[in-house]
C-alpha cells in the first residue's frame, strides 16, 4: 500500500483505511468524544512508530507530515458522521440521541 508520496500530502493511499476506520467507529456507535481520542492516540502511535525514518510495519520512509495526520483525522470523522446520519444518529449537540 506504500506509495512514494505517502505521509507527505493530505491524501494517500491510507486515506481510504482512514475513512473505513471511521465508518466502522460510527456504525458500533462509539461515542464521538472517545472516537475523537482513539484516532489522535492512534496518530501519535503511528508517528512515534515511524519516527525518524518511517516504519516497515506501514512501509513508509518517513513519518507524517502535520497535514496528512489532520487529513487523516478529518477523513476518518467524515466517515463517522457520514455513517452516524445515515443510522439516524447524528449525534447533533442537543439532540435526544446525543453522542457527546
Amino acid at each position: 500500500m506504500a506509495h512514494v508520496m505517502t505521509n507527505t500530502t493530505p491524501f494517500d493511499a491510507w486515506s481510504l483505511v482512514h475513512l473505513a476506520t471511521g465508518i466502522v467507529l460510527g456504525a458500533v456507535g462509539l461515542p464521538l468524544p472517545q472516537t475523537i481520542a482513539g484516532l489522535a492516540a492512534f496518530e501519535v502511535l503511528e508517528w512515534t512508530l515511524e519516527h525518524p525514518s518511517g516504519s516497515p510495519i506501514f512501509g513508509t520512509k518517513r513519518p507524517e507530515s502535520e497535514v496528512n495526520v489532520a487529513a487523516d483525522i478529518g477523513v476518518a470523522l467524515l466517515g463517522y458522521a457520514l455513517t452516524r446520519e445515515l443510522l439516524g444518529d447524528p449525534g447533533v449537540p442537543g439532540d435526544s440521541q446525543d453522542i457527546f
